[in-house]
């Protein structure tokens, strides 16, 4: 077969690679075949690295079937100007680009992104997940078979697996590439979302940039923290059962403990020899229920919760100075737990050999279109304030993981953060007026919900601060479908003055619930009958059918939901909206800093991280303007940018000191502002006079307090 040659007569080119290692930025040499697919066409394997002697970074010479690398440059020519169709297009390119052929800037297609486009609610977009559920039950035995024969042969990684053996299942893997490929294009064009599509394409080859660059860690940092905390994990884990086993002991004999969960407990205890798991929910609970404590923070499915909130809430409240402890050594474990093992020793394991990490940022990893981040997940790094509520030791050791992460020389980390974004946007899609004008004018939002379902601001530092807190809390309750119970639970009331408190508030913005309902309303209407399994109304293979109805934000991305749950679409257009918004303008960003030396390095939730060269402070402004230009919402955007020029957990406010970041000087004060809107009376305020800030031009940051910028000509527009 002319294998250049049947590639050139397609225009689609399904990809695969295998490899000696899933870490191509970190091991670099990692290739061992390529599996090529012309569209509608044989598949073909070509074995260029496989040997016994390789392994990351080494290439494999011994196999006899190993083609001449010229071949490989040959084939990378061929497929310039084609569709290049892979599944997890990031990592093949990354192999790819390591051997030398950069093809991230051709017209890409990831199936793993398409099939989410259109089956948002697949528990796993893993090849032969997919491959199983919708091309062939028995996809997965090509991958048992490699599997064995690496266990019986004593290989480690898939370049020692001789290429007649391996090639059956490369070419299986590009077939089903190639199904999946043509399944998702036809829906893509029955569902019209070309320009979604097109979106995120343009993301796949940003972030391929993004995971390229990678973020530099302060290795000596990291191992000192190391050195300091494994003592003090070992020593917390002793102490949560020495506890536990003191707790059953002061209750042994009373009436407290003549129940069955008690017996539980104890058993627990006794079976384990103490050391029950300190992780998982199911021996917590156990523990936790013998002694006669039930957690108050609940599950989405009414169950106890054991999580961080939970732990808190025995910490603040409970009357036992016994179950405190308890509660307070248990969340010290698993805090040091997830500093030592998810972050320290994974950027150990994970970072090159110039002391970068690469973390691999997914596009499609949630439902919404919302990042996700993996190998090391970057998006969960905690800030100094997350972990304040306990106020321990193992919690202030979390708040430094960030000062790990530090710029190259001649660089500083820009830090750009939209803000409250998520309500903007709901003010926008529910055309609320107040909230609009709200922000309009840089005023809290959270504090203009607390007016209308709390009263007025009380006096007192510590009661108005309660005041916007459970307002914020309310008004994250309207995003992310909180419940009444669990409101409750947050705001400190019960549940009949929490639903007294949302009906104020629904009455002071009538526009935020009539959007809820209209959201519900159309879901409703769009009930159609599709298979259980693929979500298809024309499916043939099913025989079992469900009724579901869907919503779209305003990128077009859709969420199928029954019925019942049909309440869930609120949270999924707000959220998916800020999931595409920040797609659209984080590509606007990279693409601007193209061909500079500054370039970004990691997308936190609403927060894009620059990396930013000291000669090149023209990237505030493009960073600022990429992140408030956008067509979709009318209602205005405000990034709040820091800068950081030591390590991430340095970071200091960029923002206007005269005009706290909001670019204008308003004639009253937050809260009298607050009450004018809340009355609506805005009209005061402008009759009054809005002045631009005088000190910002408007812009809401000043340059100037970055030190090393201060000597240069900073005549930034």
């Amino acid at each position: 077969m002319n294998y250049v040659e049947s590639i050139k007569v397609a225009d689609t080119i399904i990809i695969d690679t295998e490899t000696s290692s899933l870490h191509p930025w970190r091991d670099g040499t990692v290739l061992a075949g390529v599996a090529i697919k012309p569209i509608n066409q044989p598949a073909f394997y070509l074995p260029f690295y496989h040997g016994l002697g390789s392994a990351p970074g080494i290439h494999g010479m011994e196999d006899e079937d190993n083609l001449d690398p010229q071949l490989l440059v040959d084939i990378m020519e061929a497929l310039k100007g084609k569709n290049l169709v892979f599944h997890h297009a990031k990592f093949d390119m990354a192999v790819l680009h390591e051997e030398g052929f950069d093809l991230h800037k051709e017209n890409v297609f990831d199936t793993v992104v398409l099939m989410r486009l259109v089956s948002e609610n697949e528990a796993n977009y893993e090849l032969k997940n997919l491959a199983s559920k919708y091309i062939d039950p028995k996809a997965k035995k090509e991958q048992t078979k490699i599997k064995a024969y690496m266990r019986k042969n004593h290989l480690m990684y898939f370049s020692q697996i001789p290429a007649k053996i391996i090639e059956p299942y490369a070419i299986k893997d590009v077939e089903y590439t190639e199904w999946l490929y043509l399944y998702a294009m036809r829906l893509i064009d029955q569902r019209d979302l070309w320009e979604l599509l097109d979106l995120e394409q343009n993301v796949t080859r940003a972030l391929f940039e993004v995971e390229r660059r990678g973020i530099l860690i302060d290795r000596e940092f990291v191992e000192a923290r190391l050195e300091k905390l494994n003592p003090q994990y070992k020593k917390s884990e002793k102490d949560c059962y020495r506890i536990a086993e003191v707790l059953y002991e002061s209750i042994w004999g009373k009436p407290e403990s003549l129940n069955k969960d008690y017996e539980k407990g104890i058993r627990l205890i006794q079976e384990r020899k103490g050391k029950f798991k300190l992780f998982g929910p199911y021996d917590l609970k156990k523990i936790f229920n013998g002694i006669g404590i039930h957690s108050t923070v609940l599950t989405d499915k009414g169950g106890e919760s054991w999580s961080k909130d939970a732990f808190e809430e025995i910490v603040k409240n409970h009357p036992s100075q016994l179950a405190r402890s308890f509660a307070k050594y248990v969340s010290v474990f698993r805090a040091l737990h997830k500093i030592i093992d998810e972050y320290y020793a994974k950027f150990m394991e994970l970072m090159d050999e110039n002391h970068a990490l690469h973390p691999s940022l997914h596009q499609s990893g949630t439902r919404t279109g919302r990042l996700s981040c993996r190998e090391p997940n970057l998006q969960n790094i905690p800030k100094e304030d997350t972990f304040d509520l306990l106020d321990t030791e193992g919690d202030e050791n979390l708040s430094e993981v960030r000062d790990a992460f530090i710029p190259r020389p001649g660089f500083f980390f820009l830090m750009a953060d939209w803000s409250q974004i998520e309500l903007r946007l709901l003010a926008d899609y529910a055309d609320e007026k107040i909230w609009k004008k709200a922000f309009e004018y840089g005023i809290d939002i959270h504090k203009v919900s607390a007016r209308a379902a709390f009263g007025k601001q009380p006096d007192g530092k510590a009661a108005a601060k309660k005041w916007r807190a459970d307002g914020k809390n309310l008004n994250f309750a309207l995003v992310y479908g909180l419940g009444d119970k669990n409101l409750a639970l947050r705001i400190g009331a019960s549940p009949q003055k929490t639903k007294k408190f949302k009906k104020n508030f629904f009455e002071g913005y009538p526009d935020v619930a009539k959007f809820s309902d209209l959201v519900k309303s159309v879901c409703m209407d769009r009930m159609m009958r599709v298979c259980k399994i693929h979500t298809d109304p024309t499916c043939q293979k099913c025989d079992m059918w469900v009724q579901k109805g869907w919503g779209k934000n305003k990128w077009g991305r859709r969420r199928y939901l029954e019925p019942e749950k049909a309440y869930v679409l609120v949270n999924f257009i707000i959220q998916g909206g800020n999931a595409d918004l920040l797609k659209t303008c984080f590509t606007s960003v990279h693409w601007s800093l193209d061909n500079m030396k500054s370039g970004v390095v990691d997308l936190v939730h609403d927060e894009i991280i620059t990396e930013t060269s000291y000669d090149e402070p023209e990237v505030i402004p493009i960073v600022t303007a990429g992140m408030m230009t956008q067509s979709k919402f009318d209602i205005p955007i405000r990034v709040d940018l820091q800068w950081a020029p030591d390590s991430w957990g340095q970071a200091k406010s960029l923002a206007c000191d005269t005009c706290d970041g909001k670019g204008k000087i308003y004639p009253y004060s937050e809260i009298e502002m607050t009450e004018l809107l809340f009355q609506r009376e805005w009209q005061i305020i402008e009759e009054k006079g809005i002045r631009i800030c005088p000190s910002c031009k408007g812009k809401g940051y000043e340059i100037s307090k970055i030190r090393e910028l201060q000597t240069k000509e900073l005549s930034l527009v």
